[in-house]
């Protein structure tokens, strides 16, 4: 037992007729309770500190390093027979939602992206003969930021004409997000692959070919990462 302890019930137990308290011991006692107490404060004070600091450091770095997938909510794509006077025009068009919330900091300014962020009617639209690929297409007006669509190469794709292709390609989602100063850029993709299982349609005997994502298929998830 410490001497602070004996000395506390020294002065609490003992009768009053055998030993008097000292009014010095009192006040030693009461001063020393008093200094241990601030310090227990002080320390749970300190602890709670960086308990916080590092509880709201770990979700923000989930955020940032668990991206969830974009959600492709619609795709239509389009190829004209060739015929004279027929339009000379191939298009794909698709939308895509990110379900991510993005956290920005500089200095002592903080900035949060609201998760639900859309790309609306990104279109790619080519010139017969030329290739959708190795471009970049814009989709309509967001805040923060914008949109941007690229078409890939299907993985099996068995169309001798792959880089026109309507019916098996794959998408980029490009979302930019773009707030201002004093806020740095940053850029999010994501892929996803349209093939007979997750699209529907034909090809008429006059040579239009049509296409659309399946019911069945919305929304496609497509792996998002961060490139910028």
């Amino acid at each position: 037992m410490s001497w602070l302890h004996s000395s506390c019930m020294l002065y609490r137990y003992v009768p009053r007729a055998t030993i008097m308290p000292s009014p010095t011991i009192h006040y030693r006692c009461d001063n020393l309770t008093s200094q241990v107490s601030r310090m227990h404060f002080f320390s749970i004070l300190t602890g709670a500190a960086i308990f916080a600091l590092t509880a709201s450091a770990i979700p923000l770095e989930a955020r940032q390093d668990e991206l969830k997938p974009f959600e492709v909510t619609g795709m239509a794509s389009s190829s004209p027979p060739g015929r004279p006077g027929s339009t000379p025009w191939r298009y794909i068009r698709a939308s895509a939602t990110d379900p991510n919330s993005y956290f920005l900091t500089e200095g002592t300014r903080n900035l949060t992206i609201p998760a639900g962020s859309q790309g609306i009617n990104c279109e790619a639209r080519w010139y017969r003969g030329e290739s959708s690929h190795g471009r970049t297409w814009p989709c309509d007006y967001t805040e923060n930021g914008h949109w941007a669509l690229q078409v890939l190469p299907g993985t099996s794709d068995s169309d001798s004409d792959s880089a026109s292709s309507v019916s098996v390609f794959k998408l980029r989602f490009i979302h930019a997000v773009e707030p201002g100063a004093p806020y740095a850029n940053t850029r999010y993709e994501a892929e996803a692959s349209f093939s007979a299982e997750n699209i529907v349609g034909r090809c008429a005997p006059s040579g239009w070919c049509n296409y659309a994502l399946s019911s069945a298929a919305k929304p496609l998830l497509a792996p998002a990462m961060k490139t910028l």
